[in-house]
């Protein structure tokens, strides 16, 4: 008694530990998918920026600038006319920028910082940090094509992005060659600076940077919603666990006390199918956890190495997502069969064997049993569907215990056949597990009757389905020794059969 409850409560340690555990890697998931996800919309706001900047780009040179040129061919301006407000897109451009920066500040909204960076500036205001500098190094050595990084200022985060001009073409070079061959106002206006490029050089880069408040602020909301729901999540299969294993504890000092009560044989046999259950769960689990444990671990690496691409991050967290829909999909199977309905229903005989296969899965791979159907799928009952998944259950796992002793698991052999009879529709379950003792084959079931140690077994599972079979389905079930060939080579081991009413 006192060593089941020291097991007891041990096992709801370890539980608790593993749980934990899954909670803290989910929420590590979580976290640094949200900070991918902050970087991204920050991504997204300059990109929109750059988009209405290069809107602005193209009509100053494609709309605005040709006409001033056409002014002076027609002799409507004088040839050396220059005015920046008209003809230096930096210029325009920075002042837009500038204009719209101020409207975000008086509406109160955070705002962004615009800067065309060169090592060669006209305007001092456009002269290159010395790490815009260094980036620009990069652009014109071609080492990289565009920029970008979450920095840090004054103890405020923002995400920084550079891109490069497009590299110096013949027509740049009138205003940025030599001063004798650019307009002379220009000349007198900005002095001589900004001259000397080359054809084929990047001479400026766009420098922009983004607050992360707004942002941050807006992912932290998301991550706690997501981090409540994983732990209201685990807490519920928390809960449900530790209410199957303490029932089951309660019931089997119950079936103890009260061995000669029929009402309470019903419960015991239920709870021995527990044990297989939780089996089941952390068989079919282990897969699941061991890919959700892989993918965080492999967009970890990739990250610390550099190599983590938005495509890789979201086939990853798609692949996650998937893999827990997937485990809660295997509770829901476990729990409606634990919790199923007793109401006399019309259903298709094959497809309710298949969803004993789906329960039992982990248990027959666990054991290697091979499984052979013949399964008519045209049949269809008007019985209790829940009442013959827990016979054909018990069945299963009958047979899987008979078979253990085989060695060469090719052997392990369970042959499931379903047919339609004028009176009948029959089921047999036909095993190559080397029978059953003539002397006992007629109490197999009896309730509390087994051959297997008292660990393994209660002697109640068949009789349940006797129980199940006979008063509640209107059917009857027998069992006998079979001698059988397949695939040229002989076999002996036990048939069950259950017949049940043909209407």
């Amino acid at each position: 008694m006192n060593k089941g409850m020291v097991m007891f409560k041990l096992n709801e340690k370890n539980l608790l530990i593993f749980f934990l555990l899954l909670f803290m890697s989910s929420v590590g998931v979580v976290y640094f998918s949200m900070n991918e996800h902050a970087k991204q919309e920050a991504n997204k706001r300059i990109e929109t920026i750059l988009d209405q900047h290069k809107a602005l780009h193209s009509y100053v040179e494609n709309i605005q600038k040709p006409v001033i040129y056409k002014l002076k061919s027609e002799g409507l301006l004088y040839d050396e006319f220059f005015d920046p407000k008209l003809l230096s897109f930096t210029y325009i451009a920075r002042n837009i920028h500038q204009t719209y920066k101020e409207k975000k500040i008086k509406d109160n909204q955070e705002s962004y910082s615009y800067k065309l960076a060169s090592n060669n500036p006209r305007n001092p205001l456009n002269k290159a940090m010395p790490f815009e500098k260094e980036i620009l190094d990069k652009f014109n050595s071609k080492e990289i094509k565009e920029y970008d990084a979450i920095v840090e200022e004054k103890s405020r985060k923002y995400y920084y992005k550079a891109l490069p001009l497009s590299p110096n073409k013949l027509s740049c070079m009138k205003c940025h060659s030599t001063p004798d061959v650019a307009p002379q106002e220009m000349v007198k206006m900005y002095g001589d600076g900004g001259y000397g490029e080359k054809v084929g050089d990047i001479r400026a880069m766009i420098s922009l940077k983004i607050p992360m408040t707004e942002i941050y602020k807006e992912s932290t909301k998301q991550f706690f919603i997501i981090t409540i729901m994983i732990l209201v999540l685990l807490i519920s299969f928390y809960i449900l666990i530790v209410r199957i294993t303490k029932q089951k504890r309660l019931l089997q000092d119950e079936m103890q006390k009260n061995i000669q009560k029929d009402a309470v044989i019903a419960q015991q046999s239920k709870m021995v199918a527990l044990g297989e259950m939780i089996g089941n769960i952390a068989h079919q689990w282990r897969q699941p956890l061991s890919i959700m444990s892989t993918a965080s671990s492999g967009i970890k690496l990739q990250k610390e190495m550099g190599v983590l691409t938005d495509k890789s991050l979201i086939e990853t967290m798609d692949t996650i997502t998937a893999t827990a829909e997937n485990m809660s999909k295997t509770i829901e199977d476990f729990r409606d069969f634990l919790q199923g309905d007793d109401s006399r229903i019309v259903f298709n005989l094959s497809e309710e064997i298949e969803k004993c296969l789906e329960i039992e899965d982990g248990i027959i791979k666990q054991n290697s049993i091979n499984i052979i159907k013949s399964l008519d799928d045209a049949i269809y009952v008007n019985n209790l569907p829940h009442g013959l998944s827990q016979s054909v259950v018990n069945i299963i796992n009958n047979a899987k215990d008979a078979m253990l002793n085989i060695k060469d698991e090719k052997n392990r052999l369970l042959f499931i056949e379903t047919k339609q009879e004028e009176e009948n529709i029959s089921i047999t379950f036909k095993d190559s597990g080397g029978g059953i003792a003539e002397d006992i084959i007629d109490k197999v079931f009896d309730p509390y009757f087994t051959t297997k140690h008292q660990s393994q077994g209660t002697g109640l599972g068949l009789h349940m389905t006797y129980q199940i079979v006979t008063e509640n389905m209107h059917g009857k079930v027998s069992v006998s020794n079979i001698n059988y060939t397949y695939n040229s080579k002989e076999y002996y081991g036990a048939i069950f059969t259950i017949l049940l009413p043909n209407n």
